[in-house]
C-alpha cells in the first residue's frame, strides 16, 4: 500500500508567521523519521523526528521527550526513485474502485486512446471512496530498517505520548502517533 492518505499534505506553519529557522522545514514538509499525529484538519502534525539529534531544527519547534536519545539512520536501507515512481496522470483509487472512460456525451468508450473532449468516471463498489490524481506523477522514498523502527517504538512509545499530553499539550488517544517510514511526494494532486 501507499500508507495513510492526508486530507492536507501540505505542511502546515505552527503559529502565524514564519520564522526563519523554521522555513526550510515547512519548505521539506515530512521527512523519514518524522513522529506526529494526524489532526482533525487532515494535516499531519510532525512534534520530533526519530533520526535527528535534540538540538536540530525539526525537534526544536517542540523538543523532545525526556531521555530522547536519536535511532541511528541506516543510509543503506533508505530507498528512492530516481525518477517517477508514479508516471503522470496517474490515478490512485481505494479498494474496489473501478474507471470508466466516457465519450463527451457520457457514454462509456470501448478500450482505448484517450485524448479531448473524453473523460474518466471513478465507480465504487463501496458507499464511498477516494482517488489521488497525479497529474505530474510522483516520486516514492522508503525506509526499510522497520525491525529497528518499531523495537525503537515500542521502548519509547509511553514516553512519545507523555511528551505529547504532559509538555506539547495537545489531547492524545492510544494509536494516534505515527511515524514516517517513507512517503509518495508529488508536486501537485487532485483528491
Amino acid at each position: 500500500g501507499h500508507g495513510y492518505a492526508l486530507l492536507k499534505p501540505e505542511p502546515k506553519m505552527v503559529g502565524t508567521e514564519s520564522q526563519p529557522h523554521s522555513k526550510k522545514l515547512y519548505e521539506e514538509g515530512l521527512r523519514v523519521g518524522d513522529v506526529g499525529m494526524i489532526s482533525d484538519t487532515g494535516d499531519f502534525v510532525t512534534l520530533f523526528n526519530i533520526f535527528q539529534p535534540s538540538g536540530a531544527p525539526v525537534n526544536s519547534v517542540y523538543g523532545v521527550p525526556n531521555g530522547f536519545q536519536p535511532l541511528d539512520f541506516r543510509q543503506n536501507l533508505l530507498f528512492s526513485d530516481k525518477g517517477m515512481c508514479h508516471p503522470p496522470n496517474t490515478r490512485i483509487c481505494s479498494e474496489k474502485a473501478y474507471e470508466v472512460k466516457l465519450n463527451a456525451d457520457g457514454t462509456a468508450l470501448a478500450l482505448g486512446a484517450f485524448g479531448p473532449g473524453l473523460g474518466v468516471e471513478i465507480q465504487f463498489e463501496r458507499s464511498h471512496g477516494s482517488i489521488l490524481s497525479l497529474r505530474e506523477g510522483a516520486c516514492q522514498v522508503d525506509y526499510r530498517g522497520l525491525p529497528d523502527i518499531r523495537e525503537y517504538a515500542a521502548k519509547y512509545a509511553e514516553s512519545w505520548y507523555k511528551f505529547l499530553t504532559d509538555d506539547v499539550r495537545l489531547d492524545a488517544y492510544n494509536g494516534c502517533l505515527y511515524v514516517i517510514t517513507g512517503y509518495d511526494r508529488a508536486s501537485c494532486y487532485e483528491n
